[in-house]
């Protein structure tokens, strides 16, 4: 961390509900002043002199990551040396200006997708839990969503054709991606380019 950042770390015992449990948790605190976009990286299990050498490789032309969108819809963040993307999609998104092999999705949704070479590994996530008490949910659980992602560049299959929670289909140079997520945590999955 650098001097004067506001960092905050919480070490204790949460509970929601019911449940209860001992939890970390750590967040910059941004102040409402400032309007102007800024970014951050967290590196783990690094050394002052690591993190120097990639200071200056940041400043260079072709830097180690790449922010390709930061606005109220998207942020989007293209990684070199990982040859990966990952988004965060605020809303029902179609991305008119290419932004990686993403093409759209019909909910909010975080998604980390690799490209190598024709194999594709994706993480998708819905962070919001949906958790509501309804009159069909009185214990306002949390419940499952199916999120509907299309893919540009070529037609894709599962590499793993009896994964749960996951369909796809293929169509002139587009495929279709549903994943059934809950809780909070990603669903992750293989595709292979069809020859």
């Amino acid at each position: 961390m650098l001097p004067n950042q506001n960092f905050k770390l919480f070490k204790g015992e949460q509970i929601f509900g019911s449940l209860k449990g001992d939890i970390i948790s750590t967040y910059l605190s941004h102040s409402g002043e400032s309007k102007d976009w800024y970014e951050f990286i967290l590196r783990l299990n690094t050394t002052k002199k690591e993190m120097q050498k990639f200071a200056r490789e940041m400043n260079n032309k072709v830097p180690e990551y790449e922010i390709l969108q930061r606005d109220d819809k998207a942020h989007i963040v293209f990684s070199r040396k990982h040859n990966t993307t990952g988004y965060a999609l605020f809303e029902r998104t179609n991305l008119i200006e290419q932004k990686g092999l993403l093409k759209s999705v019909d909910k909010p949704c975080l998604i980390i997708l690799q490209d190598q070479s024709g194999v594709l590994s994706l993480s998708v996530s819905n962070p919001d839990k949906g958790i509501e008490k309804t009159a069909d949910n009185p214990l306002g659980w949390s419940l499952a969503t199916d999120i509907t992602i299309f893919i540009n560049g070529g037609e894709y299959r599962l590499a793993n054709t009896t994964q749960k929670h996951v369909s796809v289909n293929s169509k002139d140079k587009t495929t279709t991606i549903i994943v059934t997520v809950k809780d909070g945590l990603p669903l992750n999955t293989t595709l292979i380019k069809k020859l």
